[in-house]
């Protein structure tokens, strides 16, 4: 098992986040500015994980109304390596649950990870991405 840190974003990072992982990623609805703005408000998350002092996976989610979240962004920079993104969403569970939320919605494109955390499909809008494909809206209510 590799022995990856999860932690709150400091703002410092966020342009090594932005640059390294998220631009990386071709995903071009995400800039610099967003990432600060998550980690500067209190309400919402940027957690990264790190692994031997290097930022390996991010995770980002704005909070929408008075208990919902909205995820961002969920990304490792190491494709293959699911299990940066299951300790960052395992890790945001936690946070949204001591936060109180009740809800969490997303289009990011980690469709089967999510719904092996519970999320399931409610929408989508043909032909949305560059690429041609759907952007699907995933859904969660939390207990």
């Amino acid at each position: 098992m590799n022995s990856y840190q999860i932690r709150s974003a400091k703002l410092t990072e966020s342009k090594k986040i932005y640059l390294d992982i998220l631009k990386r990623s071709g995903r071009e609805a995400y800039n610099e500015q967003l990432i600060r703005d998550l980690i500067k408000d209190d309400f919402s998350i940027c957690l990264v994980a790190k692994k031997a002092g290097e930022i390996v996976g991010t995770l980002g989610a704005r909070r929408e109304g008075y208990r919902a979240y909205w995820l961002y962004f969920l990304h490792s920079k190491e494709e293959d390596d699911g299990e940066i993104e299951e300790l960052l969403m395992k890790n945001f569970l936690g946070t949204v649950k001591i936060k109180n939320a009740n809800k969490i919605a997303s289009d990011t494109p980690e469709i089967k990870l999510l719904k092996r955390f519970g999320f399931n499909e409610v929408g989508r809008i043909p032909k949305w991405q560059s690429d041609g494909k759907d952007q699907v809206i995933m859904f969660k209510e939390l207990k």
